[in-house]
């Protein structure tokens, strides 16, 4: 009878420990920017219930978040092309789960992507029409310096873990610029194709970047500012997006990319891809869990964001959300 019990046992916790609706459970708190409606919202990952909404400013995009994790900082692009541009970022309070700031950029319009110094002192702001991106006082919101780039397309930006050097993907203007936070000297170390998603190790050793016309990702080595290894892309399908953006797993060793309706999982030492998913729609923008198993990707035209569940290589669940998903943070 004792044997049998224990068996029973040993059973139901091998049960436990391998049902994926008990063992793969995500945690966290997911901020999802509603460019569709001029808000931000709250979800969980585990269950997709709407926690809170905020009003922003019109077409807000991407999302950082303070080290610390009591900070949000969204790019608010405005109404695109045809329509108003915006020249703000909204500051979430992430504790209180209320804005905190409205800061106003007077020498930036649409801005698309952020990144905040690990002191949580500087915010630098890509501002593509500029040519440059902005260095904020990221307390008061106050413009401390302009870093010209002096090429066009400069939507995205990356900084190493020291905040010395930033690195500026150019879709128009074709090239990847680092820029000497210091002196503000910028150079072009890469040029004559459309750049994109950017993403930096955590380690700050090397930035990977995506390029949309050879169907690839360049590998740049931060301490020499050259690209030392590439990861060959296969042809997106038919009808399907082009562009790519990327994020690490926060070891350092997967990249994960997202490309129209296919997710891909890179082994970053190997410099190979480790497995291909589709996805329920075409995604955009990609954020990983802050332990590294899972991944959130927005779905703009679905009005939905999709959970990853990177052991087991399968979507997990799809979240309802507000209209036209675009930036998506992790929260813990």
């Amino acid at each position: 009878m004792c044997r049998q019990l224990r068996a029973a046992a040993i059973a139901c916790a091998l049960f436990y420990a391998l049902t994926p609706s008990f063992a793969q459970a995500p945690r966290g708190t997911l901020l999802v920017s509603h460019s569709g409606e001029s808000s931000v919202g709250f979800y969980d990952a585990a269950t997709g219930k709407s926690l809170a909404a905020l009003a922003t400013g019109r077409g807000p995009h991407e999302i950082t978040v303070s080290r610390d994790s009591s900070t949000a900082y969204i790019a608010i692009s405005g109404a695109g092309p045809s329509g108003a541009p915006g020249n703000t970022i909204t500051v979430v309070d992430l504790k209180r789960r209320a804005v905190k700031a409205t800061f106003t950029l007077a020498d930036c319009r649409q801005p698309h992507d952020t990144r905040i110094s690990r002191d949580g002192r500087r915010l630098w702001v890509a501002c593509a029409p500029a040519q440059a991106t902005l260095e904020l006082d990221a307390r008061t919101g106050d413009a401390l310096r302009t870093l010209k780039t002096n090429l066009d397309g400069g939507w995205f930006v990356e900084a190493t873990p020291d905040g010395r050097k930033l690195y500026v993907p150019h879709l128009e203007g074709k090239a990847i610029s680092v820029v000497d936070v210091e002196s503000g000297a910028a150079r072009a170390l890469y040029s004559g194709s459309t750049q994109f998603g950017i993403a930096i190790a955590p380690d700050g050793r090397e930035v990977w970047v995506s390029d949309r016309d050879r169907q690839q990702l360049s590998i740049i080595d931060t301490a020499t500012d050259t690209i030392t290894a590439g990861v060959m892309l296969d042809p997106p399908p038919q009808g399907q997006s082009a562009f790519a953006r990327l994020r690490f797993t926060p070891d350092g060793r997967s990249v994960a990319v997202v490309r129209g309706a296919q997710m891909m999982l890179i082994d970053a030492r190997k410099r190979a891809i480790a497995w291909t998913l589709d996805l329920p729609h075409a995604g955009k923008v990609l954020t990983i869990s802050p332990d590294g198993r899972f991944a959130a990707v927005s779905h703009p035209g679905a009005d939905r964001v999709s959970i990853i569940d990177l052991s087991a290589r399968s979507v997990l669940s799809t979240l309802a959300t507000g209209k036209a998903p675009d930036g998506v943070a992790w929260l813990r």
